[in-house]
């Protein structure tokens, strides 16, 4: 139990930089998933909104195998206040990390 509640601070930047990296993989293998998913992002991207905050992006990136993938490479159990828990840290704790920006950026011109 204790090991959720502090799961926030176990948060690593390699895992935060892994995730996303599981999040660009899937886009390249997937690209007719990429394509609808682009659609969706396209109409609820808000000017200036970080992309850990679009709801769609964030659906997408909790769902199905791709939250598996992401809690499986982070340790923790594939449950929505866990992944809650980790976009809210990588935000947090590493949204100004050169990498984490970079790939960030990478995500989001995928999605453009």
């Amino acid at each position: 139990r204790k090991r959720s509640r502090n799961m926030a601070d176990a948060v690593t930047l390699e895992q935060a930089l892994g995730a996303f990296d599981i999040l660009a993989q899937q886009f390249k293998e997937d690209p007719e998933r990429l394509g609808r998913f682009k659609e969706k992002f396209a109409a609820s991207a808000k000017p200036d909104q970080p992309l850990e905050e679009n709801q769609e992006f964030f659906n997408w990136a909790v769902g199905g195998q791709t939250g598996e993938k992401i809690a499986a490479h982070c340790g923790y159990e594939n449950k929505p206040e866990n992944h809650v828990t980790l976009w809210k840290t990588i935000r947090e704790k590493y949204g100004s990390d050169p990498k984490v920006v970079e790939f960030k950026a990478n995500l989001t011109k995928m999605l453009m």
